[in-house]
């Protein structure tokens, strides 16, 4: 992998040319003596240097395989703490294959068969893994730099480009490299929102140093966990969550269910699948398993490894299966799938907040009105709304219809004879205003009989149209027709 990717920095950084350096001044030559004393002086430093250092050397390694020998550990574990995993360390020479085979043939005599199958199982994952060219402390410290580095200006283009915020953290997952949690955020504020975000107290140093906790522990809330009984809980959790992966993957149904109590009916005879490789002893719910640890665990492996899986049941059997089993329940050997009763067969059900009503039949024909209390618990329905407010129903009814009639006969407001005789007074110079209407006005409120026997009759006391009375006062009216 290159030192660092051009590309990406240009993204972000646009090239910018340097002024060019003003030329130093040649120094005066020296001459053989002087030359002589420079590297007299030098050699002796780097001497002394060296001893230094090889007597902190060696006390180094006394004191790893001291701390080797009290903690029952390698001295290279100790040796990695102090350098910061061999980051800073200088390696003259790499030991050769026979040296690698004289030190460690003894050790390897002692493994036993299964040891050293899983050796090469490791070897061949290994070696089929994509090659690093360095793999050293020092070369693991670069690239973690490097690509940090890149990351951050992959998010500066990204927010100058398109304006886009975002924030990474970057943990080690191995207790071989050590390396403090890096986080990065685009902007400053964005770091300050996270205690909002989250709603609790907000530490960057501590949420990293959890998580680098959480990788180092292979990311396995097992590893996390303290109580039996959160292991249990947790064990439980995800036995129930494979197998209901597993019966999703075979049936190709992203809705289906696991039912234990009814495993036959609704999982065998419906999907025509069968769960094989069941290691506990009894068939039942996993929160219903014992608490044993070993057992759960043993159950939870074989899910892992496809041990306990789902497999398809052939057509012949299935059809065998489920005529022996209808035949069991035929004969009573066994209880089929059924629904409990209901606990108020041949009682009338009542509404939600009602005392005894019985939603499916009324015994009367003609409407009941009635009022009841409402209830606080629960909301009124449409049919109650309309049982409640009965007598408003009805007027508008037969106003309606009263009008239907009127406007049939021709004497509605909107017809020709009702809009003759719409008028009213606006304007009356009257003495007395209480005296009776007089013209149209008089014949407001009667009947299309009532005004024909008014026009009509010449002996009839009226203002109507047909006829006038000289003994009505004068007045000014303003009628205004409809």
């Amino acid at each position: 992998m290159p030192a660092n990717f051009k590309t990406i920095a240009a993204a972000s950084n646009p090239r910018t040319r340097q002024p060019p350096k003003p030329p130093k001044d040649p120094r005066a030559p020296l001459t053989a003596e002087k030359k002589k004393e420079k590297r007299d002086e030098a050699a002796k430093k780097q001497a002394e240097m060296d001893d230094a250092l090889a007597e902190w050397m060696e006390d180094t390694l006394a004191k790893a395989e001291a701390l080797a020998t009290k903690f029952e550990k390698k001295t290279r574990y100790f040796l990695d703490a102090f350098f910061q995993s061999g980051a800073h360390m200088s390696i003259e020479k790499a030991m050769t294959v026979p040296e690698l085979h004289r030190e460690h043939i003894d050790e390897y005599r002692l493994l036993s068969d299964e040891e050293k199958a899983e050796l090469v199982k490791w070897y061949t994952e290994e070696r089929s893994r994509k090659k690093v060219r360095r793999a050293t402390p020092r070369a693991r410290v670069q690239d973690v730099s490097n690509t940090v580095r890149n990351m951050q200006m992959l998010l500066q283009a990204l927010a100058y480009r398109v304006g886009a915020e975002g924030f990474f953290v970057v943990v080690r997952n191995s207790a071989d490299f050590h390396m403090p949690p890096y986080w990065y955020f685009t902007s400053p504020e964005l770091e300050r929102y996270m205690p909002l975000a989250v709603r609790k107290r907000w530490d960057t140093g501590e949420v990293g140093a959890k998580i680098e906790a959480y990788a180092v522990a292979g990311c396995d809330p097992m590893n996390l966990l303290r109580s039996a009984p959160q292991k249990v809980a947790y064990i439980k959790t995800e036995i129930r969550d494979l197998i209901s992966q597993k019966l999703i993957a075979i049936t190709n149904d992203q809705n289906a269910e696991m039912q234990y109590v009814n495993y036959k009916e609704d999982i065998e005879h419906r999907y025509g699948v069968e769960l094989i490789g069941w290691t506990p002893d009894k068939w039942c719910n996993p929160s219903k398993l014992t608490s044993s640890l070993p057992v759960l665990r043993t159950l939870l492996n074989a899910l892992k490894s496809d041990e306990c899986k789902f497999v398809a049941i052939p057509d012949t059997v299935l059809k065998a299966r489920k005529a022996a089993y209808e035949a069991d329940i035929a004969a009573g050997r066994i209880e089929g799938k059924h629904r409990n009763p209901r606990s108020d067969i041949g009682k009338k059900r009542s509404r939600a907040g009602g005392d005894g009503v019985d939603d499916d039949h009324d015994d009367t024909d003609a409407p009941q009105y009635s009022v009841e209390e409402p209830n606080n618990s629960t909301r009124p329905t449409k049919r109650r709304k309309a049982a409640a407010n009965p007598p408003q129903k009805v007027a508008a009814m037969q106003a309606k219809s009263a009008t239907l009639q009127r406007l049939k006969a021709g004497t509605g407001p909107g017809s020709a004879v009702g809009r003759a005789y719409k008028s009213w007074v606006i304007i009356s110079d009257d003495e007395n205003s209480d005296e009776a209407p007089t013209g149209a006005s008089a014949h407001m409120g009667l009947s299309a009989e009532e005004r024909a026997e008014m026009e009509l009759d010449p002996n009839a006391d009226n203002d109507g149209p047909s006829g006038s009375s000289d003994l009505a006062p004068p007045s000014l009216t303003l009628a205004v027709t409809a």
